[in-house]
């Protein structure tokens, strides 16, 4: 099928449709909305500001952090029982590669994105992140759930996706230079102007463009497909295909690799952890919302006084002033007095507080795992077990990211191979481009938890067998990380200045 504007843009709008009705783009703005506080938007106030209890945000930063922190390494190998006379240097190859991966990960700041991706999807379900080439050079960029639509909604394999549409809203003026660039003649540039198609897009409703007419934004399509195995792509806005078809050969896997936090049955849409919480949450805003106004109501005394019998009403309020009677012998009691508050009842109050605490607790992120404890008076490996324990619900989400990073060396692999087919070179040594063709990698992720209790369980370890004597001074200090919380280097320091001799202080 000839990927026309029309065509793409046919696309587009069915896939905004289904989702549209299957209420994919309100879900996905409601969650983002409770995440950030902004719970009572939908409600007439009359400018009021009411009290939100947000006990969304603290569990989602809690979630994120127990899967975001780990560390992550990416191990290549090579299979070469098929290749048995390229299995030297294949080993060295995958060593490179290793090397290779290292450097990708710090160029694109991936620990950073990682997070960001982890919130994302445990916000609305599911994150993705695009890579492309930009001078010679891979490039990484998260992108919104809404920001995607799949040729099969239902085909949880992204890689057997018919079609997926990246929608972004783009300068009008940069599509322009780029249509030129690519040798799209004037007549249907000129079909490339303004649109206010927000639909696909995060905070549509929030969302305010510059009105000057230089930064006018359009809709934008970046369309990707497989043709005879091979990744295609080509850019397209509604009246105007301004990137032809390019064939990305050697490349078969889609540069998009996704992060979903929860499957959601019949959809390639993940299922977040706010989704489930908003109704808590609602009762717990209208709760305080209650007490709030039965406060303001009935928690403190109202003054009560006889108007006709006071000569300067006006100045009942006033700190300091006199207050005129009509009748000096009259007891001022009966003239002004004051209405005691009601007593409110503590249920109300009582049930927000279970209501929150349960919530969390059924959540795994009550006070216990969420550093609402003191480590003085716990052991690190007590800790350790406690939150082990308590983020046992999480380890399909840490299986994810795993896929995920996983997903993305495989990306790396593809773009590298197809965009540097005379080989790859890393730190002056080259990787043949025959052997990038002629093999596929297997991917190894190792994981190891990086917070700051599992940290302290070790250094507790170490700090326990230097005391015990079975280890010296000297081994306690190589055996410290380098990021320990002991200043390792500033003990280094104090060891290189010692006499050689002194093995007695060493131990």
């Amino acid at each position: 099928m000839q990927n026309t504007s029309e065509q793409i843009w046919k696309e587009y709008q069915e896939g905004c449709a289904l989702l549209t009705r299957d209420g994919f783009y309100d879900r996905s703005e409601e969650c983002h909305s409770f995440y950030a506080g902004d719970q009572w938007r939908y409600l007439q106030t009359d400018g009021e500001r009411l009290p939100v209890y947000n006990m969304i945000e603290p569990i989602v930063k809690y979630k994120t952090a127990v899967v975001a922190q780990n560390n992550l390494t990416v191990n290549y190998s090579f299979d070469t029982s098929d290749h048995p006379a390229l299995s030297t240097i294949a080993h060295q190859a995958a060593q490179l590669l290793n090397r290779n991966a290292r450097l990708l990960w710090e160029q694109n700041q991936m620990d950073q994105k990682c997070w960001e991706a982890v919130e994302d999807g445990c916000v609305t379900g599911a994150s993705y992140l695009y890579f492309y080439m930009h001078n010679g050079k891979v490039q990484a960029e998260v992108l919104d759930g809404v920001n995607l639509i799949f040729g099969d909604e239902q085909e949880q394999d992204i890689n057997e996706q018919p079609y997926i549409l990246i929608v972004q809203r783009r300068s009008v003026r940069q599509v322009q230079k780029e249509a030129r660039a690519n040798g799209i003649n004037e007549q249907e540039i000129a079909q490339i102007f303004p649109d206010t198609d927000l639909l696909c897009q995060s905070g549509m409703d929030r969302l305010q463009e510059n009105a000057l007419e230089e930064n006018r934004k359009c809709i934008s399509i970046l369309k990707f497909y497989k043709k005879d195995g091979n990744v295609c792509f080509t850019q397209s806005t509604k009246n105007c295909v301004y990137h032809p078809e390019t064939v990305l050969a050697g490349v078969s896997r889609y540069p998009i690799a996704p992060f979903i936090w929860a499957r959601r049955k019949g959809s390639c849409r993940g299922r977040g952890a706010v989704e489930g919480l908003i109704a808590n949450q609602i009762a717990v805003n209208k709760n305080l919302a209650r007490m709030d106004i039965a406060i303001r109501r009935f928690a403190f005394p109202k003054l009560v006084y006889n108007a006709p019998r006071i000569q300067n009403v006006e100045d009942i309020e006033k700190i300091g002033a006199s207050i005129a009677v009509d009748d000096p012998n009259v007891r001022i009691g009966d003239l002004i007095s004051y209405v005691q508050p009601a007593g409110i009842n503590t249920l109300a109050y009582n049930f927000m507080g279970n209501m929150i605490t349960t919530t969390r607790e059924l959540c795994g992120a009550g006070d216990a795992v969420t550093g609402q404890i003191n480590p003085e008076q716990a052991s690190g490996a007590a800790i350790v077990a406690v939150r082990e324990a308590a983020t046992l619900n999480l380890n399909f989400a840490v299986a994810q990211l795993t896929r995920f990073i996983e997903d993305v060396a495989l990306i790396w692999y593809d773009l590298l191979r197809a965009y540097h087919p005379a080989g790859l070179t890393v730190e002056s040594e080259m990787i043949p481009g025959k052997l990038l063709q002629a093999l596929e990698p297997r991917v190894r992720i190792d994981l190891s938890p990086a917070n700051p209790f599992s940290k302290f369980a070790q250094e507790q370890s170490l700090q326990n067998l230097l005391n015990a004597g079975y280890i010296s001074f000297a081994e306690y200090v190589e055996a410290l990380d380098e990021d320990a919380n002991a200043p390792k280097e500033k003990l280094r320091s104090i060891l290189a200045a010692r006499p050689p001799m002194d093995t007695a202080i060493q131990k």
